[in-house]
């Protein structure tokens, strides 16, 4: 198992609300592995993927930090997790 195995997982459930298929997450390690990869860049791109814009489409940056919470925790943002992540996405919409 990739060191970066754990960390796909949770970008996964976070932006697409699943867990990784075996085919994706065998892509997301190896784009890992590259010289200079970062789990900051992999998250950048997921937030492109039209899968994640499907689902999101709409929300605002405070709306799109409910709907991660709610997929990683079960539950709406906290007033303090809301304002300051969502003030970070709204800063960095490719976060």
């Amino acid at each position: 198992m990739s060191i970066h195995t754990a960390a796909l997982q949770q970008l996964y459930v976070a932006y697409f609300s699943r867990p990784a298929d075996p085919g994706g997450l065998a892509f997301w390690e190896g784009a890992m592995a590259a010289p200079g990869a970062s789990i900051a860049q992999v998250s950048a791109e997921f937030a492109r993927q039209a899968e994640y814009t499907k689902q999101y489409a709409g929300l605002d940056a405070h709306g799109t930090v409910n709907r991660i919470y709610h997929n990683l925790f079960g539950r709406a943002a906290d007033d303090a997790g809301l304002r300051f992540w969502g003030d970070q996405l709204a800063a960095k919409p490719a976060m």
